[in-house]
């Protein structure tokens, strides 16, 4: 109760002071103006842009570095324009960097190509691909990195897409079906290379029709009017745009099938022979001689043809003289004797 007094009491004295306030001009109070040299710019993180979407304002404003990460879905009852909104990074000492802007922009541009299907279905394509702003020109080097790295195109069920669905983008790049085979691949394929997941050089048209085919289903005849072309153009560029993204989808399969393949053996390395092929002929040759004169050329084979008897014996035939030509010379062989004396010692030691 003495709290609830004091406070009725510190009121009533604050009513008094406002009854018999004085108004006048207070002094020592600091200014509310000042130059704009005296005053110490503050440090911002980004500078933002709000405006009705038109194509001349957006590229106004991307030319000077800004970046979409809003639009309305609903569009203006005045004017029919979406309201955008993009934000433009600035260098500040406190942040490391303009980089934390992209990963909003690319989110941004990831749910606008599904918005594209809906609320955004009548936008001209011109607009959506400037919002978009897609790369469609690749190195090869690029190319070749996406092939090694694979490209992962998700379905509607959450799996990629399967051999059969190749082969029926493979039989739409051959002419051998209509278009309508593979109308359900093309939200897939469309979005993955709008957003730059697969690195397939296309033209400004082909990227056009195939925004406006695949991303806000629409009719041959509506693109056929918005882009201004004939129907058998506009399916020929389709037809080109889609073979080139089969190419890209067909090498990154093969290549992964490859890579699960086990890495084939180094073949030996080969050093040059330190003889040439004539004088290894000529050794084999000589070896192979060698082995055939000591197979059969033995020294006990070639006894049986050994002529016998001494010098002395051979003397004693020939008398002295040297042997007429074609003359014969008997002389006593020595196996014999040798034979003869074998028997006679054998008679011996039989008696």
């Amino acid at each position: 109760e003495e709290e609830e007094d004091g406070e009725e009491a510190g009121d009533d004295k604050a009513g008094s002071r406002l009854l018999t306030e004085k108004m006048a001009p207070r002094s020592g109070l600091p200014p509310l103006l000042v130059n704009l040299s005296e005053r110490k710019p503050e440090r911002l993180h980004y500078l933002g842009v709000s405006y009705g979407l038109t194509q001349q304002l957006f590229n106004f404003w991307r030319r000077n570095g800004f970046e979409p990460l809003y639009l309305r879905q609903s569009a203006s009852d005045t004017t029919g324009e979406y309201t955008c909104i993009m934000l433009h990074a600035l260098h500040n000492p406190e942040v490391s960097g303009t980089q934390w802007l992209q990963p909003f922009a690319k989110d941004f541009k990831t749910r606008f190509t599904t918005l594209l299907a809906g609320a955004f279905r009548t936008m001209p394509a011109a607009l959506a691909l400037s919002i978009l702003d897609p790369k469609l020109s690749f190195s090869e080097e690029e190319t070749q990195r996406s092939v090694n790295e694979g490209a992962a195109i998700v379905r509607m069920d959450g799996k990629p897409l399967d051999a059969y669905d190749l082969k029926r983008l493979q039989a739409y790049s051959n002419n051998l079906v209509d278009y309508h085979l593979i109308l359900d691949l093309l939200p897939h394929l469309a979005s993955a290379y709008l957003l730059g997941h697969l690195p397939a050089t296309l033209s400004y048209a082909q990227a056009a029709i195939l925004l406006s085919l695949g991303l806000q289903h629409r009719e041959l005849a509506e693109v056929e009017e918005a882009l201004s072309l004939p129907s058998n153009q506009v399916l020929a560029l389709f037809n080109k745009a889609l073979r080139k993204l089969y190419s890209h989808l067909r090498a990154a399969k093969e290549a992964a099938v490859e890579r699960s393949l086990p890495a084939p053996r180094a073949a030996p390395a080969l050093a040059p022979h330190e003889v040439d092929v004539d004088a290894e002929l000529d050794d084999a040759a000589a070896a192979v001689r060698e082995q055939m004169r000591s197979k059969y050329l033995r020294a006990e084979e070639l006894s049986q043809y050994a002529i016998g008897g001494g010098d002395e014996e051979f003397e004693a035939a020939t008398g002295g003289k040297a042997p007429r030509a074609g003359g014969l010379v008997q002389v006593k062989s020595s196996k014999e004797g040798a034979a003869a004396a074998g028997a006679g010692a054998g008679g011996t030691a039989g008696g």
